[in-house]
């Protein structure tokens, strides 16, 4: 993923240094909540950043259920761990790989209000064949 013109939290003569949360969501007792399942690096003075590309196990990330809602979450890092939210969006496993199919962008926002935008530059499902065919192949 890469940020483009994301709003700077630090000031007029520094830049913010953006980093991003995956959530999913747990319905735990009745309630839903945000679990943090995936950090990515922090990248340095920068409101165009291009993170380093990420994987992670499906089962982790949205329980196999492809259409499960995440939450993405971007930050600007603050060495003191209160970290300054720059904005979020919520989508699914199914909606990252459409945005990076379509190259189309995503809005980030904070109450309403748009604070950059996010291109999910590539993402896809690996393994997902291969463990299906062996599943059949066990069962036949």
């Amino acid at each position: 993923m890469k940020g483009i013109n994301l709003k700077n939290t630090e000031g007029f003569l520094r830049k913010s240094d953006p980093f991003y949360e995956l959530n999913r969501k747990v319905d735990a007792a009745g309630a839903a909540t945000w679990d943090n399942v995936f950090r990515s690096n922090t990248v340095m003075d920068n409101l165009s950043p291009v993170w380093d590309e990420a994987s992670m196990e499906i089962s982790i990330l949205c329980g196999g259920d492809l259409n499960l809602p995440i939450l993405c979450k971007v930050y600007d890092f603050e060495k003191g761990g209160k970290h300054v939210l720059m904005g979020q969006f919520e989508t699914s496993v199914n909606g990252l790989v459409a945005n990076a199919k379509g190259n189309t962008d995503i809005t980030l926002t904070i109450s309403g209000k748009a604070t950059g935008k996010l291109v999910v530059s590539k993402a896809d499902i690996a393994g997902v064949e291969s463990a299906i065919e062996e599943r059949v192949a066990s069962i036949s």
